[in-house]
Order: C-alpha cells, then sequence, then structure tokens
C-alpha cells in the first residue's frame, strides 16, 4: 500500500515539474518579443486560469 502511494506521489510531482504549454508560450514570447510582450501573455494566462476557476466553482463546468 506504501509503495502504491509513493508511486502515485512521485507521478504527480514529476508532472508538476514538466514544463506546460503555458510556459512555453510566455518563453518564446519573451525571447522572441521581451520581457513586456512575456509579461502580457503570462497576464493572458493567469486571466484564463482565473475565468476557469470561477466557472468550476459556480459549477458551470
Amino acid at each position: 500500500m506504501l509503495e502504491a502511494f509513493f508511486a502515485a506521489w512521485l507521478g504527480i510531482v514529476a508532472a508538476q515539474l514538466a514544463p506546460g504549454p503555458n510556459l512555453m508560450a510566455v518563453a518564446s514570447t519573451g525571447l522572441g518579443q521581451g520581457r513586456r510582450a512575456a509579461l502580457f501573455v503570462a497576464l493572458g494566462v493567469a486571466v484564463g486560469s482565473a475565468v476557469w476557476i470561477v466557472v468550476t466553482t459556480l459549477g458551470l463546468a
């Protein structure tokens, strides 16, 4: 039982540490267009996440 817990925990940690599409979008924008553009992309990602949180909290998703 304990081995299964640690195996699941290790999988979750690995998934959280892996870079996702949002990080790639911000990084590529920052490298290609500068810090200001990357800041706006990061802001868009944050707003999108906030919208999903509100929609999920209200039970619409």
